[in-house]
């Protein structure tokens, strides 16, 4: 089978429950901490920890954030990926924002940020 992401709230006990029994969590931060865009590796580590913890399988288990639009600060995105990776995401989504067809085929052709 595909496998099967949840998404929801990473201070609600269901979703990362639920997320637990499957192959994945799409963790959306509610509320966002003042000034945050996404969750800070201190907490995608309590997170992690928590779904291990709850976990039956042996299975691989993804850990996807993002979903925003690139800041202007590359070089800022680029540590807060790879910081967020240290912490044990395992997926990260760059959202493209809704705009006339060039623009977002510019922001596509230009690729995501790499890290390595």
């Amino acid at each position: 089978r595909i496998p099967i992401w949840v998404g929801g709230s990473s201070q609600k006990r269901g979703p990362v429950q639920r997320a637990a029994r499957w192959d994945g969590f799409l963790p959306v931060p509610i509320p966002l901490q003042e000034g945050g865009r996404h969750l800070r590796s201190e907490e995608v580590q309590v997170l992690k920890a928590t779904i291990k913890a709850q976990r039956s399988s042996s299975a691989p288990f993804d850990l996807a954030l993002g979903g925003l639009e690139r800041g202007t600060d590359w070089e800022r995105e680029r540590s807060l990926i790879k910081a967020l990776e240290e912490a044990g995401a395992t997926w990260w989504m760059e959202g493209i924002p809704l705009s006339e067809t060039q623009g977002m085929r510019k922001a596509i052709e230009r690729g995501p940020l790499r890290i390595d």
